[in-house]
């Protein structure tokens, strides 16, 4: 919807990364191996990296998204690593890489989305919402840890989870 030519979704599930494919002629998908020079390979050399993983064990599947950086490129961390990234200082510096951390994102993409929306450019039709009650907070928090790809939860007074 902001104009990329091309857009590499990659992920764990291969369910998720077929419906991902269908939602743009110009997005494809990539299947994480564990081999990250080769995961790294079949991505190509991106511009930029956003790492929006959930929960992993390791920091190996930023990190081969970090090696699948172009010069100049930008990598913006919002995902679940819960360890240390052991990003190489030289290899920032040579390939003068920029990273931005962020939890969630900032205030004003909310109007910006909305913009996209309202212009056509960003089709909503794709998404796959699922409600749930806000009077069912456990379920609520079960419906949102298992949700992948164009999935999401919405908490609505007095909804049953669907």
């Amino acid at each position: 919807a902001r104009g990329a030519a091309r857009v590499v979704a990659v992920g764990r599930n291969a369910a998720v990364l077929d419906r991902l494919a269908g939602v743009d002629p110009r997005v494809r998908t990539v299947a994480f191996t564990g081999d990250r020079a080769r995961d790294a390979a079949a991505i190509g050399e991106v511009d930029v990296v956003i790492d929006a993983l959930g929960s992993v064990p390791g920091p190996e599947p930023t990190l081969t998204g970090f090696d699948a950086l172009r010069p100049g490129g930008s990598m913006a961390l919002i995902g679940g690593v819960r360890q240390d990234l052991p990003l190489p200082y030289g290899d920032v510096m040579r390939r003068r890489l920029t990273v931005r951390g962020s939890w969630m994102y900032p205030p004003e993409t909310i109007l910006d989305v909305w913009r996209m929306v309202a212009a056509g450019t960003l089709d909503l039709d794709v998404l796959a919402p699922r409600t749930v009650g806000l009077d069912d907070p456990a379920g609520a928090i079960k419906l949102a840890a298992g949700a992948a790809g164009l999935e999401f939860a919405v908490l609505v007074p007095g909804a049953a989870m669907r």
